[in-house]
């Protein structure tokens, strides 16, 4: 099935490597998969290669022979000569594309050019069915309307995104056509001019170039220390003062006021986006600058993380780290490939990572040109997105996702913000919300379990009804406890035959028991001769079968497995007999049946297929031999004899199959339920049924069977009112704790166990598939059964 999943591009280079193999060399699995791993011209490469094309440009202190040598380097090895010049041309306009039309757009693309689709009517008509809107996103309160996002500039670190460049892109990062008119009067600045070199924001005096900042002599001032005194002396006792500003509301516009006048003139401060936010006159004097300046050495333009404002009233620090709650949610998470602790914070409409940290882990990035400022918890301070990464690889909960995140400072050292945009997606979400106005007089706090009930042991109505109802039903009970134990069912299809061929015969002799279980066997004989089940073989009979006694495990009430039950191992004689092709029902049919019923009541039989004879001239073919070593046949039918399901289903139907009894009671071959849409008339229902088992001599055994119930056990699911069915907790239970399969007929009986929650799981057949093929394998599984199943 390789070439059917592979795509155009794979099948034909596969195709190629196999017309040039050698003659002796053997195609396998690991030869395949090192071609396709070497094979790096595939349609989503080439679009990548076209982007990078399309983003070339004259790097920073580049002649004119350093460029032309680049570009025809980069021309031949990104493939520059198999691009149509319409290719070229969309791939220009597109690299301006907001983020939101990323997946959809290289999804195009690619299909273009795995489709030969390199015109450009072509190309414009694959892309005008897209129907991409507008990116324009509501989830934050942008601050100042003149913050209009430019073109993207693809960040140094971008190493993943589409269209690897190797330009620095700074061509684009100074341009800033709105700022103060002062800025162009600035001596130690050239950046409101985009054609001369830019000086240190610093005012070191040196041109500014990538690492500028690590022999910077003023890298450890802040911007403003250059300033003259008046305007630092402003500066600072701004700083030392927001941090109380929502204690003292009456000052805040004045303070503001006196320190806008102070810095009217100051053109570098207001150019500078490092200075702290209420010192900007207007927000479009913030620079374009966003990589050349390491941000860390700025810590009033962090954001401040929620804090426990009761307990810092007076004189905090925005990056104090004593801010940082214990009460924080943090949780693991993997961001490509890097393990690190996510702060959940219900309080953001948005998910971000922290800007140093995607510059350390090298996670790619788009810078915006003009960073966007946003609101925060505290109404007076101020936020900035400085850029958003490409789609990401997240890894939490053993469960993987792509997602784009904000680039933003985030405070005391935290790596990731997960906010309520990302929450849903990773399944986190709140617990104990309540949802109405309680009273506070409750004392002692109500078990959260109390309302979980156990089948069979959910009465009914009051304690009363029950009383009432079991005297009603006494009298039928008794009545059925008064059969002979040594009788058998009356019903004429009760009747077992065993028919073999004449000159049939089967003869298997006892198996070795263990010496620890041989009491058990004993009781059980002993028990079957006192009811009548089984007598002695006589001498007379043909003594040409035997059957050997096995031990099966047995259930107690609850479901697990406590004891051990002989019974008869019969396969050699079934192999003998005719199929009885008497239909089972439906277990879906019968919970249909179920819809209007509000309370229930289910029977148990005492040895419900002894209860049916086999026909005296064929019970010598029912011989086995004790652990005391005589032989016995059984009169009654023993459990494993291949007629007696469909037997006992036809009895049962033929029982209550009719009205008026078909309206309240449904049956499974020996599980009988009886619903009723209302307690008046359960009681009426249950008496009746009872006295018609009674009629055809099928004992009841009370100790096992559940009156007037709301819940009950029924074929392997929980019953509730009104038909609701859900999984039985015991059945899942067994399937945990089912071994490994490690034959095709174990897998058969594993699949059998799991079919009972076909219709609770979703794509079930897709789910087993794997388990399907081995089903029908002979003998031990080995080699084949692999991590896929």
């Amino acid at each position: 099935y390789l070439e059917w999943s592979l795509g155009k591009a794979y099948s034909q280079h596969v195709a190629n490597m196999r017309t040039n193999m050698a003659q002796d060399t053997v195609e396998n699995w690991d030869l395949v998969k090192t071609w396709l791993l070497q094979y790096k011209d595939t349609p989503t490469q080439r679009w990548k290669n076209l982007c990078e094309l399309s983003r070339m440009m004259l790097q920073h202190g580049e002649s004119s022979d350093q460029m032309c040598r680049r570009i025809l380097q980069d021309a031949e090895r990104l493939g520059l000569d198999r691009f149509s010049a319409a290719e070229l041309f969309v791939a220009g306009v597109l690299r301006c594309r907001p983020d939101s039309w990323n997946q959809k757009v290289n999804d195009a693309m690619e299909k273009c050019i795995d489709m030969g689709e390199n015109s450009l009517v072509d190309i414009i008509h694959r892309l005008s069915s897209l129907g991409l809107n507008s990116d324009r996103t509501a989830k934050r309160k942008v601050m100042d309307t003149t913050f209009a996002t430019s073109s993207p500039s693809t960040s140094n670190s971008n190493s993943n995104s589409y269209g690897n460049s190797n330009s620095n892109s700074n061509s684009n990062r100074n341009s800033n056509n709105h700022r103060n008119s002062n800025s162009s009067n600035n001596p130690s600045s050239n950046n409101g001019n985009n054609n001369g070199p830019r000086l240190c924001r610093k005012n070191c005096g040196a041109i500014y170039f990538d690492g500028h900042n690590k022999v910077c002599p003023y890298k450890n001032v802040t911007v403003w220390t250059n300033q003259d005194n008046k305007r630092a002396r402003a500066a600072t006792k701004h700083q030392q003062q927001q941090h109380h500003q929502q204690h003292h509301p009456s000052n805040n516009g004045e303070q503001r006021q006196a320190i806008r006048s102070n810095i009217e003139g100051s053109p570098s401060l207001q150019q500078s986006r490092y200075a702290p936010n209420n010192l900007l006159t207007n927000t479009d004097e913030v620079t374009t600058l966003t990589e050349q300046i390491s941000l860390d050495d700025y810590d009033f333009d962090k954001i401040m993380c929620k804090y426990n404002r009761a307990s810092h009233k007076e004189h905090v620090k925005l990056n104090d780290s004593s801010l940082a709650s214990d009460d924080d949610i943090l949780v693991p998470i993997t961001i490509e490939d890097h393990q690190i602790l996510a702060l959940v914070d219900g309080g953001a409409n948005f998910s971000s990572l922290d800007q140093t940290f995607c510059t350390n882990k090298k996670i790619s990035f788009v810078t915006y040109d003009q960073p966007h400022p946003i609101s925060l918890a505290d109404s007076d301070a101020t936020g900035f997105i400085y850029g958003r990464t490409a789609p990401l690889t997240i890894h939490y909960r053993s469960k993987t996702y792509r997602a784009q995140f904000d680039v933003m400072h985030l405070s005391f050292g935290r790596n990731m913000c997960i906010g309520t945009d990302f929450m849903k997606v990773l399944c986190i979400a709140y617990t104990g919300l309540a949802t109405s106005w309680t009273s506070p007089n409750r004392t002692e706090e109500e078990s959260p379990f109390k309302d979980i009930v156990t089948p069979n042991q959910d009465p009914y109505g009051s304690p009363t009804f029950q009383t009432n109802l079991q005297a009603y039903i006494k009298p039928s009970i008794d009545a059925n406890a008064l059969i002979p134990s040594d009788s058998f069912c009356t019903h004429p299809d009760a009747m077992i035959r065993l028919d073999t061929p004449p000159d049939a015969a089967g003869y298997r002799a006892q198996y070795k028991i263990a010496d620890t279980l041989v009491p058990i066997v004993k009781e059980t004989v002993h028990k079957w001769l006192d009811q009548g089940i089984i007598v002695k073989v006589p001498s007379t009979v043909d003594n040409r079968w035997n059957s050997p006694l096995t031990l099966a495990p047995k259930k107690d009430s609850s479901g697990k497995y406590t004891a051990k039950r002989p019974c008869l191992d019969p396969r050699h004689i079934n192999k003998f007999l005719k199929e009885d092709q008497f239909p089972l029902p439906k277990i879906s049919d019968i919970f249909l049946k179920l819809k209007d019923a509000v309370i229930y009541t289910t029977l148990d039989l005492t040895n419900a297929f002894h209860r049916f004879e086999i026909y005296p001239p064929h019970q010598h073919k029912t011989t086995f031999t004790s652990v005391d070593g005589l032989q016995y046949m059984f009169r009654g039918c023993p459990f494993g004899l291949k007629p007696i399901s469909s037997k006992f289903q036809r009895v049962m139907t033929s029982l209550f199959s009719q009205a008026p009894f078909h309206s309240y009671v449904a049956t499974f071959v020996d599980d009988i339920v009886i619903y009723s849409d209302s307690p008046d008339k359960h009681a009426e229902h249950v008496r009746s049924v009872i006295a018609e088992l009674t009629r055809v001599n099928l004992m009841l055994n009370p100790n096992k069977c559940h009156f007037a119930q709301q819940t009950i056990y029924l074929l392997g699911f929980c019953i509730e009112a009104n038909g609701k069915s859900r999984l039985d907790d015991r059945k899942v239970t067994n399937v945990q704790e089912w071994p490994e399969p490690t034959t095709g007929k174990q897998i058969q009986q594993f699949l059998g166990l799991v079919n009972y929650f076909r219709a609770y799981i979703p794509y079930f057949a897709d789910l087993t598939a794997p388990l399907d093929t081995l089903r029908s394998h002979e003998g031990k599984l080995g080699h084949r059964w692999t991590s896929s199943h």
